[in-house]
């Protein structure tokens, strides 16, 4: 979850995620001509959804909706984006890990 992980893995799945959120082009160079990866953000969200305790079935399989995947990239990142706030300006978020997890979680329905 993004308040586990270090300051500079953070800001690079953030980078990653926001990448995928333009739809094209890197935001370093600012150019259309290269796709952006969804290797790590896939990995990401799939891996939580996947070894999440409470997920049903089998854990080396999971089926999810296109709309449910892009929904749970997009509340990872949230969860990225409220992390890099939080460390920056010192205040505590009310969102929990756990409640981002559930919520991803609840994608898979979808």
């Amino acid at each position: 979850m993004p308040t586990s992980l270090p300051d500079t893995v953070l800001l690079r799945l953030a980078l990653d995620f926001r990448c995928v959120e333009a739809g094209s082009g890197t935001l370093e160079s600012g150019t259309k001509d290269e796709e952006p990866s969804l290797t790590a953000a896939l990995y990401v969200v799939m891996n939580l959804l996947m070894q999440h305790p409470d997920s049903a079935g089998d854990k080396s399989e999971l089926q999810i909706s296109d709309a449910g995947l892009m929904r749970a990239f997009q509340i990872y990142q949230v969860g990225l984006e409220r992390e890099i706030v939080t460390r920056i300006t010192g205040l505590s978020t009310s969102t929990s890990p756990d409640a981002l997890a559930e919520e991803m979680l609840r994608c898979a329905d979808e």
